[in-house]
Order: C-alpha cells, then sequence, then structure tokens
C-alpha cells in the first residue's frame, strides 16, 4: 500500500476517534447536568404550571421532579450497558442520544398546569431519564487505558458536569 494512502487512512480513524471523543463526553455532559440542573429551576418550573410544591399533597412532585431522573436512570443503567455490550455500543448510544433529545424537546412543550402539569413533566422527565443510560452506560468498556489516555476526557464531562 503506498505511503500517502496509509496516512490518509490514519489521518481518517484519527478525526474519526475524536469526533467519537467529543460526541460521548458531550452526551455524558449532557446527562449529568440534567440530572441536578431541575434544582436551579424548580421555582421558575413550579410557578410556570401554577403549583406550590410545599402546599398540602404536593410534595409528591417535588419530590418526583427531584429524584425522578435519578431513580429511573440508576435502576436502567447496568442493563442498558449490558445491551451495549450485545448489540455495539454505538447503536444502542446513538439510539439513547436521539431518544434523549427526543424527550428534552418534548419537556419543552407544557400547555397543561395544576397537577396535571406536574404529571406530565414527571413523565417526561422520567422517559428523558430512561434515555439517559443509553448514552451513559456505553461507555463504560472504553474507559482510559495507558494506550489511550485521551479516552478519559468524558469522565472531565461527567465530574464536572454536576
Amino acid at each position: 500500500m503506498p505511503q500517502e494512502a496509509m496516512t490518509g487512512s490514519r489521518r481518517d480513524a484519527d478525526r474519526y476517534k475524536w469526533k467519537a471523543l467529543i460526541n460521548t463526553t458531550m452526551g455524558t455532559l449532557m446527562v449529568s447536568i440534567d440530572s441536578s440542573i431541575v434544582l436551579i429551576a424548580m421555582p421558575d418550573i413550579f410557578r410556570g404550571i401554577k403549583l406550590d410544591p410545599l402546599a398540602a399533597g404536593n410534595s409528591f412532585y417535588l419530590l418526583w421532579m427531584i429524584l425522578g431522573f435519578l431513580v429511573v436512570t440508576a435502576v436502567l443503567v447496568v442493563s442498558f450497558g449490558r445491551l451495549g455490550d450485545m448489540y455495539g455500543r454505538v447503536k444502542i448510544y446513538n439510539l439513547g442520544f436521539a431518544l434523549f433529545t427526543f424527550f428534552s424537546l418534548l419537556l419543552t412543550i407544557t400547555w397543561m398546569s395544576g397537577k396535571a402539569g406536574a404529571i406530565w413533566l414527571i413523565v417526561m422527565r422520567s422517559s428523558k431519564a430512561s434515555a439517559a443510560p443509553w448514552c451513559s452506560a456505553t461507555r463504560w468498556p472504553s474507559s482510559p487505558t495507558p494506550s489511550r489516555p485521551a479516552n478519559g476526557a468524558w469522565r472531565w464531562g461527567e465530574r464536572y458536569g454536576v
């Protein structure tokens, strides 16, 4: 094989590695941020749906809005990691990223208010949380090794995204 062909092939492989690294790091960062970002927006969310989360009988909505994402993600992460091992990490990651984005968009559409609005947000946020392990569980097998230290960038995204 000519030297130029090998160089071009190697260059393409290097570009793909960097694109994959950036993509998975951004996905991990988004999942990590999303797990806790709702705490900052909580007053505006409940004001927008016209529901007082501290009123008697409404604490259910407050707790599920905060913890629902974390509970669903924690329950599903091992299962989706196994699916990634069985069907391919790239396929599972891409499907999870698409679902995560889809449910993120659905979360912006809230036409209801009161308890119905809170239920809508909890269901959409939990659905979004069910897509999060598709993105995060598939990265574990590609953890950094001494020969590939750059693959540890996703850890930065995960740790400092929170």
